[in-house]
């Protein structure tokens, strides 16, 4: 009776490991410039993400999500002098094991000059999450980037 016993608790306490959740609320300030298609422009504001993770790893079969939202990112144009609005939110799929590093780039932002007839700029969002053993984003990076950049030409 005793071996049956300790074969139910070593299930059970697989089991838990096996499909623990972690849910991660990031915020995190940001500045600096991006080159528009009408002027450099400095940017400064906060990123908001929200992790993912269902599992104990984020294999590309199921993989963890992450979604950002720009919150209150503006700019000033470095010519102008005018005022630009980065907005948008957007989601991604996080492949990596735990614990780990993961850059993922985001679509989904635009840049709003201050002219309403100029066209809106699309923007991307290079994000780069350390996320523990647990699954728990414990750092974030972010860093506003042109839609227009290749894998080589923006860092």
């Amino acid at each position: 009776m005793k071996k049956f016993s300790a074969s139910i608790t070593l299930i059970t306490a697989l089991a838990v490991v096996a499909f623990a959740a972690a849910t991660t609320n990031l915020n995190k300030a940001v500045n600096g410039q991006i080159a528009l298609s009408t002027e450099p422009v400095e940017y400064a504001g906060v990123v908001h993400a929200v992790t993912q993770v269902k599992g104990n790893s984020c294999a590309p079969v199921d993989p963890c999500r992450v979604f950002v939202n720009l919150a209150g990112v503006n700019g000033v144009g470095v010519t102008s002098g005018g005022v630009y609005q980065f907005v948008g939110a957007a989601s991604a799929d996080l492949v990596t094991s735990l614990p780990g590093d993961v850059s993922v780039v985001v679509r989904g932002f635009r840049a709003v000059p201050p002219n309403p007839i100029a066209p809106v700029d699309p923007c991307r969002l290079r994000v780069r999450l350390a996320l523990d053993g647990e699954g728990v984003a414990t750092l974030m990076e972010a860093e506003l980037q042109p839609e227009s950049c290749g894998v080589d030409t923006c860092p």
